[in-house]
């Protein structure tokens, strides 16, 4: 069970705060945000750079640039340090720029924070995370919460990991993230029990989120509820029978004790 939801969450926020300059500019950054969210970064740098030509102290472009270099980084070979953090660290000197630019542009910060964290500049990056999660203009401040949260975890920082996963849920009850990371830490704390509490609460409120029901067969399985995690794991596998945590489950049962 102690997995991670998911890595970091770089948030791809992307409506203009302000009235673009020059259509041209518009135009070619549209398509790069186009290109983000389909999945193609190189393409969408390419689009970035040239809007930023036509209009270079655009904060809201300079966030999209970081946002396509942080994408290169994912595409990175494992084994690849050199390109992950060049690339993570062109994402984190856009979001700075983008900041001088625009100081209380906050959905830039969150980028900042997390890309500081990627590089390994941890207490720099939680700082950043910190300020934007303050700000009252935070766009998603769950997801900040939670990232800040995630970084305490890796860290073994449980306590202090647990308050950020809880703030994280108290502002939006239905992301599953939180319920998973604050089940993780409950295990890894000797308390399963009040884990399963955690995720079947989670459970209802995601409205049976594959992800919250996957932890919570594993943590059913943990503490001898065979029953039980066999039914959630055959629920997640009939729900999503070819996604990651469909996959996972059928991997489960597959190995299921007789």
């Amino acid at each position: 069970m102690l997995r991670k939801v998911a890595g970091s969450v770089v948030l791809l926020i992307l409506t203009s705060p302000v009235q673009a300059q020059d259509p041209d500019a518009e135009i070619r950054f549209g398509a790069g945000v186009r290109m983000i969210r389909d999945g193609f970064p190189d393409r969408a740098l390419v689009e970035i750079q040239q809007a930023l030509k036509k209009d270079p102290t655009n904060a809201f472009y300079l966030k999209g640039l970081g946002v396509a270099y942080s994408q290169l980084a994912d595409r990175c070979k494992p084994a690849d340090s050199g390109c992950r953090n060049g690339n993570l660290k062109k994402a984190a000197e856009a979001a700075q720029k983008s900041l001088e630019l625009n100081p209380d542009y906050v959905d830039a910060r969150n980028d900042l924070g997390i890309a500081l964290l990627r590089l390994g500049k941890r207490t720099d990056g939680k700082a950043e995370l910190a300020r934007a999660f303050a700000d009252p203009q935070c766009p998603t401040p769950e997801l900040t919460a939670w990232n800040l949260g995630q970084a305490f975890f890796e860290e073994r920082e449980y306590a202090e990991a647990m308050t950020w996963f809880q703030a994280a849920q108290n502002r939006n009850k239905s992301l599953a993230a939180p319920y998973v990371s604050m089940a993780d830490v409950l295990i890894i704390t000797g308390q399963p029990e009040n884990a399963i509490v955690r995720l079947e609460a989670g459970l209802k409120e995601t409205e049976g989120n594959t992800v919250v029901q996957l932890s919570l067969g594993e943590a059913y399985l943990r503490v001898g509820r065979f029953q039980d995690a066999r039914a959630a794991f055959e629920q997640v596998v009939k729900k999503d029978p070819t996604g990651s945590s469909g996959l996972q489950a059928a991997e489960k049962l597959r190995g299921f004790p007789r």
